[in-house]
């Protein structure tokens, strides 16, 4: 409480009265939280000429905290603050607006989530939550309220009313630090999925069905096995949840083995091929997929190796080309594991030709001069990235992740003529790996300097992912092509990324920094 002008009392003197107002007449609590409503009206004021800081209100509902009124006064601030709109808040997407005062009714606590006709403090104040939620009862959304209003959806409900407090689950669970128990929801039927028949039903996660981010497998496997029915653009905001819930495996690029094949004893011709004269410069995007946890990126021995392979490398042309595609695996339980179903994606295929020392990468492609361009501008890149990440393990089991930068920029470098392909990258600040050895010498550039000393991926990459969502289908399920797990041969089709990916990091539209990159597949 601020003692009176007219007593004109010394800082010692102060000291000691306010002590005995508060240890012997137990009243600053009853009088102080006036003066800080007052200095918030004050501020309120200033806010309209932008001359108010967030910050400076901020400490005022700090010191409101650390008053810890009590009893009646207690009551009577909250009413202060029912009555008035005394809260400071700004929207995240209209900052340029002037500030908002709120009431607590009109504000919640929910930890990023968006609600309708609410507007969430819990970003802009993270440290007085008891103040706001404990002290001025402003409602917090809780994981267990969200798994409540899952539990209660009905079982004829639109697919939609599910997809909505699942996506508010999904951003619980990235800014919680302590997560509730998910066996409930493991076990309870709340996924709409869609049936071979088209029926729309109700199952648990540990139901067989495919968690739908391929639109051209959907339509090939749509009547064979169920589907969960939910757009593109939804299962790309779900992320977290499947990866909570166990899901990882349920995505349906995840479980298809696709094969380029001919009939046998078919006569190829070999093609002009510039890929000889771009291998320095895929090399250098082989740096990208060593930042990747490429498999065989990770010496200079296995480098070369990769390069002598690429100057080696030539095109094949093949008549009566085809591909098939077979979906299904140990996880899932299927009468038709063992069938392929004929595909009509752009049909390329790359295998790795002669010993591991005189390797040479052979690619074979389609006869017909419309596809084999298809194949070519649109499946190359991804199968060439891919190539760089697994090589000879590319009969090995696993899936992997191509990183859709190294896409990317294999499309650039294969796109460029071959004088410009190392422009490029240089361009975009992708230097050279380390230096190229063959046998015992170490190659040097053409000043007689040795090419370089250590492998770095520096600088910023923007790497801009659209995102489309490819619409409503009659089941609400959609999805992007994506990365296909090879058996024989490295062979699939091509794939436009999206921003999801099964890995512990979201992928968003942003500048990457690959220093600070991390690539986790989801398990």
């Amino acid at each position: 409480m601020p003692l009176p002008a007219e007593w004109n009392a010394t800082r010692f003197e102060s000291d000691h009265i306010e002590r005995f107002y508060k240890d012997v007449l137990l009243l600053e609590d009853a009088y102080r939280y006036y003066d800080i409503l007052d200095e918030l009206r004050r501020h309120k004021i200033k806010a309209f000429k932008w001359k108010v800081s967030p910050g400076d209100v901020a400490k005022l509902y700090q010191d409101l905290e650390d008053l810890d009124v009590r009893g009646q006064e207690r009551d009577r601030m909250i009413e202060e603050f029912k009555k008035e709109p005394l809260i400071l808040y700004i929207i995240p997407d209209r900052r340029w607006e002037t500030f908002h005062w709120g009431t607590p009714s009109q504000l919640v606590w929910s930890h990023g989530v968006k609600l309708p006709r609410k507007h969430d403090i819990s970003q802009q104040y993270p440290s007085l939550k008891s103040f706001f939620v404990d002290r001025l009862e402003i409602p917090e959304l809780t994981m267990e309220a969200l798994q409540k209003q899952i539990l209660e959806v009905a079982a004829d409900a639109p697919a939609d009313e599910t997809f909505t407090h699942l996506s508010h689950l999904n951003i619980l669970i990235q800014n919680l630090v302590e997560l509730i128990d998910p066996s409930e929801l493991i076990s309870e039927p709340i996924f709409p999925i869609l049936t071979p028949s088209g029926e729309l039903k109700r199952v648990c996660c540990t139901t067989d069905f495919f968690i739908v981010d391929d639109m051209h497998l959907f339509k090939l496997f749509r009547d064979k096995f169920n589907m969960l029915a939910f757009t593109n653009s939804q299962v790309m905001r779900l992320e977290f949840v499947f990866k909570w819930l166990g899901m990882g495996k349920k995505y349906l690029i995840r479980n298809v083995d696709h094969r380029v094949e001919w009939p046998y004893g078919t006569i190829t011709h070999e093609i002009e091929w510039d890929i000889g004269q771009k291998a320095k410069a895929l090399l250098r995007c082989a740096s990208i997929a060593a930042y990747f946890r490429s498999r065989q990126t990770r010496s200079i021995s296995e480098r070369n190796l990769i390069l002598r392979s690429l100057r080696a490398a030539k095109m094949m042309e093949v008549e009566d080309m085809f591909s098939e595609t077979k979906l299904g695996d140990g996880h899932h339980k299927s009468n038709n594991t063992n069938i392929y179903i004929k595909d009509t994606y752009p049909q390329l295929k790359l295998i790795n030709s002669g010993g591991w020392q005189e390797s040479a990468l052979v690619a074979y492609v389609s006869a017909d001069k419309k596809q084999r361009q298809l194949a070519m501008a649109v499946a190359l890149p991804r199968l060439l990235m891919d190539w760089l990440m697994k090589g000879r393990e590319a009969h090995s089991p696993g899936f992997v992740d191509v990183p859709d930068l190294g896409v990317s920029l294999v499309k650039s470098v294969l796109s460029a003529p071959p004088e410009l392909a190392n422009d490029i990258l240089e361009a975009e600040s992708i230097e050279q790996p380390l230096a190229y050895r063959e046998g015992r010498k170490r190659m040097l550039g053409s000043d007689g300097s040795p090419r370089g000393s250590q492998e770095q991926i520096r600088g910023r990459i923007t790497s801009q992912h659209s995102h489309k969502d490819i619409g409503e289908s009659a089941c609400k399920a959609a999805g992007n092509p994506g990365q296909i797990q090879p058996t024989t041969t490295i062979s699939c089709r091509p794939q436009q990324r999206k921003g999801i990916t099964r890995d512990d990091t979201p992928s968003e539209t942003a500048s990457v920094n690959l220093r600070e990159a991390r690539r986790t597949l989801i398990q």
